[in-house]
Protein backbone atom coordinates (compact mmCIF):
# COMPACT_ATOMS: atom_id res chain seq x y z
CA UNK A 1 0.00 0.00 0.00
CA UNK A 2 2.76 2.45 0.96
CA UNK A 3 4.61 1.57 -2.22
CA UNK A 4 1.51 2.31 -4.31
CA UNK A 5 1.11 5.72 -2.63
CA UNK A 6 4.75 6.58 -3.29
CA UNK A 7 4.39 5.55 -6.93
CA UNK A 8 1.24 7.70 -7.25
CA UNK A 9 3.01 10.73 -5.73
CA UNK A 10 5.95 10.24 -8.10
CA UNK A 11 3.61 10.06 -11.09
CA UNK A 12 1.79 13.24 -10.02
CA UNK A 13 5.04 15.17 -9.61
CA UNK A 14 6.37 13.82 -12.91
CA UNK A 15 3.23 14.97 -14.73
CA UNK A 16 3.38 18.35 -12.97
CA UNK A 17 7.02 18.81 -13.89
CA UNK A 18 6.37 17.82 -17.51
CA UNK A 19 3.55 20.35 -17.77
CA UNK A 20 5.50 23.12 -16.08
CA UNK A 21 7.65 25.58 -17.95
CA UNK A 22 10.19 27.97 -16.50
CA UNK A 23 11.13 31.26 -18.13
CA UNK A 24 13.10 34.29 -16.96
CA UNK A 25 13.70 37.74 -18.31
CA UNK A 26 13.66 41.47 -17.69
CA UNK A 27 10.94 44.00 -16.88
CA UNK A 28 10.74 47.75 -17.41
CA UNK A 29 7.85 50.09 -16.76
CA UNK A 30 6.41 53.46 -15.84
CA UNK A 31 4.87 54.16 -12.43
CA UNK A 32 2.20 56.70 -11.60
CA UNK A 33 2.45 56.85 -7.81
CA UNK A 34 0.79 58.65 -4.94
CA UNK A 35 -0.29 58.00 -1.36
CA UNK A 36 -3.57 57.53 0.45
CA UNK A 37 -4.57 57.83 4.09
CA UNK A 38 -6.36 59.99 6.63
CA UNK A 39 -3.29 61.94 7.78
CA UNK A 40 -0.94 62.69 4.87
CA UNK A 41 1.98 65.07 5.59
CA UNK A 42 1.34 68.23 3.55
CA UNK A 43 2.87 71.71 3.96
CA UNK A 44 -0.48 73.46 4.58
CA UNK A 45 -4.15 72.63 5.01
CA UNK A 46 -5.03 73.95 1.54
CA UNK A 47 -2.39 71.86 -0.26
CA UNK A 48 -3.55 69.15 -2.66
CA UNK A 49 -1.92 65.74 -3.06
CA UNK A 50 -0.77 64.86 -6.59
CA UNK A 51 0.69 61.83 -8.32
CA UNK A 52 4.24 61.71 -9.64
CA UNK A 53 5.73 59.67 -12.46
CA UNK A 54 8.60 57.25 -11.92
CA UNK A 55 10.02 54.10 -13.44
CA UNK A 56 10.74 50.51 -12.57
CA UNK A 57 13.24 47.96 -13.88
CA UNK A 58 14.31 44.52 -12.81
CA UNK A 59 14.27 40.80 -13.42
CA UNK A 60 11.26 38.50 -13.60
CA UNK A 61 10.69 34.75 -13.69
CA UNK A 62 7.64 32.71 -14.61
CA UNK A 63 6.83 29.15 -13.60
CA UNK A 64 3.79 28.00 -15.57
CA UNK A 65 1.73 24.88 -14.96
CA UNK A 66 -0.43 23.90 -17.89
CA UNK A 67 -1.95 26.57 -20.12
CA UNK A 68 -3.97 28.53 -17.57
CA UNK A 69 -1.85 29.17 -14.48
CA UNK A 70 1.56 30.57 -13.67
CA UNK A 71 3.49 31.91 -10.69
CA UNK A 72 5.52 35.02 -11.48
CA UNK A 73 8.01 36.41 -8.95
CA UNK A 74 10.13 39.47 -9.71
CA UNK A 75 12.82 41.66 -8.16
CA UNK A 76 12.55 45.26 -9.28
CA UNK A 77 13.93 48.70 -8.52
CA UNK A 78 10.95 51.07 -8.36
CA UNK A 79 10.31 54.78 -7.77
CA UNK A 80 7.39 55.72 -5.53
CA UNK A 81 6.21 58.89 -3.80
CA UNK A 82 3.87 61.83 -4.11
CA UNK A 83 3.69 65.61 -4.44
CA UNK A 84 1.81 68.29 -2.52
CA UNK A 85 0.91 71.52 -4.32
CA UNK A 86 -0.12 74.79 -2.65
CA UNK A 87 -1.66 77.38 -4.99
CA UNK A 88 -1.60 81.06 -4.00
CA UNK A 89 -2.80 82.80 -7.13
CA UNK A 90 0.18 83.51 -9.40
CA UNK A 91 2.58 81.69 -7.08
CA UNK A 92 2.75 78.03 -6.16
CA UNK A 93 4.83 75.76 -3.99
CA UNK A 94 5.39 72.12 -4.86
CA UNK A 95 6.86 69.64 -2.38
CA UNK A 96 7.79 66.23 -3.79
CA UNK A 97 8.78 63.08 -1.91
CA UNK A 98 10.63 60.44 -3.99
CA UNK A 99 11.41 57.05 -2.48
CA UNK A 100 13.42 54.36 -4.27
CA UNK A 101 12.50 50.78 -3.41
CA UNK A 102 13.64 47.27 -4.07
CA UNK A 103 10.35 45.41 -4.43
CA UNK A 104 9.60 41.69 -4.63
CA UNK A 105 6.12 41.01 -6.04
CA UNK A 106 4.88 37.42 -6.38
CA UNK A 107 1.87 37.18 -8.67
CA UNK A 108 -0.44 34.35 -9.59
CA UNK A 109 -1.39 34.57 -13.28
CA UNK A 110 -4.60 33.26 -14.82
CA UNK A 111 -4.24 32.97 -18.62
CA UNK A 112 -6.75 32.55 -21.44
CA UNK A 113 -5.58 31.86 -24.97
CA UNK A 114 -2.76 29.95 -26.60
CA UNK A 115 0.86 29.59 -25.44
CA UNK A 116 1.85 32.24 -28.00
CA UNK A 117 -0.99 34.76 -27.59
CA UNK A 118 -3.00 35.06 -24.37
CA UNK A 119 -4.76 37.50 -22.08
CA UNK A 120 -4.02 37.25 -18.37
CA UNK A 121 -5.01 38.54 -14.96
CA UNK A 122 -2.42 38.82 -12.21
CA UNK A 123 -2.91 38.99 -8.47
CA UNK A 124 -0.50 38.78 -5.59
CA UNK A 125 1.38 40.34 -2.68
CA UNK A 126 4.58 42.35 -2.67
CA UNK A 127 7.18 43.46 -0.15
CA UNK A 128 9.47 46.44 -0.57
CA UNK A 129 12.42 48.06 1.13
CA UNK A 130 13.30 51.74 0.59
CA UNK A 131 16.98 52.15 -0.26
CA UNK A 132 17.00 55.94 -0.29
CA UNK A 133 14.92 58.96 -1.15
CA UNK A 134 14.85 62.68 -1.79
CA UNK A 135 12.57 65.57 -0.89
CA UNK A 136 12.32 68.55 -3.20
CA UNK A 137 10.64 71.91 -2.69
CA UNK A 138 9.99 74.22 -5.62
CA UNK A 139 8.59 77.75 -5.76
CA UNK A 140 6.83 78.73 -8.98
CA UNK A 141 5.75 82.11 -10.34
CA UNK A 142 3.34 82.05 -13.27
CA UNK A 143 4.25 78.42 -13.91
CA UNK A 144 8.03 78.97 -13.91
CA UNK A 145 10.36 77.63 -11.22
CA UNK A 146 12.01 80.49 -9.33
CA UNK A 147 13.60 78.51 -6.50
CA UNK A 148 14.35 74.83 -5.92
CA UNK A 149 15.83 72.94 -2.99
CA UNK A 150 16.54 69.22 -2.76
CA UNK A 151 17.75 67.12 0.15
CA UNK A 152 18.27 63.44 0.86
CA UNK A 153 15.88 61.57 3.12
CA UNK A 154 17.19 60.43 6.49
CA UNK A 155 14.69 57.72 7.39
CA UNK A 156 15.45 57.87 11.13
CA UNK A 157 15.41 61.65 11.48
CA UNK A 158 12.43 62.05 9.14
CA UNK A 159 10.52 59.28 10.93
CA UNK A 160 9.85 57.25 7.79
CA UNK A 161 9.58 53.47 7.53
CA UNK A 162 11.75 51.73 5.00
CA UNK A 163 9.64 48.56 4.90
CA UNK A 164 6.51 48.41 2.76
CA UNK A 165 4.11 45.60 1.87
CA UNK A 166 0.87 45.35 -0.03
CA UNK A 167 -0.91 43.65 -2.91
CA UNK A 168 -1.47 44.23 -6.60
CA UNK A 169 -4.02 43.39 -9.27
CA UNK A 170 -3.46 43.67 -13.00
CA UNK A 171 -4.51 42.78 -16.53
CA UNK A 172 -2.30 42.11 -19.50
CA UNK A 173 -1.65 40.47 -22.84
CA UNK A 174 1.12 38.07 -23.80
CA UNK A 175 2.50 38.03 -27.34
CA UNK A 176 4.99 35.18 -27.62
CA UNK A 177 7.66 36.05 -25.02
CA UNK A 178 6.53 39.64 -24.45
CA UNK A 179 4.02 40.64 -21.78
CA UNK A 180 2.33 44.04 -21.54
CA UNK A 181 0.41 44.69 -18.33
CA UNK A 182 -1.36 47.37 -16.32
CA UNK A 183 -1.14 46.79 -12.58
CA UNK A 184 -2.55 48.66 -9.60
CA UNK A 185 -0.91 48.07 -6.22
CA UNK A 186 -1.97 49.22 -2.79
CA UNK A 187 0.35 49.45 0.19
CA UNK A 188 -0.87 48.20 3.57
CA UNK A 189 1.84 49.69 5.80
CA UNK A 190 2.03 53.20 7.19
CA UNK A 191 5.06 55.00 5.77
CA UNK A 192 5.37 57.17 8.86
CA UNK A 193 6.74 56.24 12.26
CA UNK A 194 4.95 59.23 13.78
CA UNK A 195 1.52 58.43 15.28
CA UNK A 196 0.07 61.71 13.98
CA UNK A 197 0.52 60.65 10.35
CA UNK A 198 -1.04 57.79 8.42
CA UNK A 199 -0.27 57.44 4.72
CA UNK A 200 0.46 54.49 2.44
CA UNK A 201 1.73 53.88 -1.07
CA UNK A 202 -0.37 53.26 -4.14
CA UNK A 203 0.81 52.84 -7.70
CA UNK A 204 -0.60 52.41 -11.19
CA UNK A 205 2.07 50.82 -13.38
CA UNK A 206 2.42 50.05 -17.07
CA UNK A 207 5.00 47.29 -17.52
CA UNK A 208 6.75 45.53 -20.36
CA UNK A 209 8.32 42.13 -19.67
CA UNK A 210 10.53 40.05 -21.96
CA UNK A 211 10.67 36.36 -21.08
CA UNK A 212 13.19 33.96 -22.61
Amino acid sequence: MKKSILVLIAVVFTIGYAQAQFKAGIRVGLNGTSVYGDAIPIPSSDATVESIVGFQAGVVAEYSIGKSFAIQPAVIYANQGYAARTDSGNSESLVTLNLNYVQVPVNLLFKAGSPKIAFFMELGPYVGYALNGKAKKELLENGKVTDSKKESINFDEDQLNRLDAGAGLGLGVQLFGTQIAINYSLGFMNLSKEPDYNFKNNCLALTLSFLF
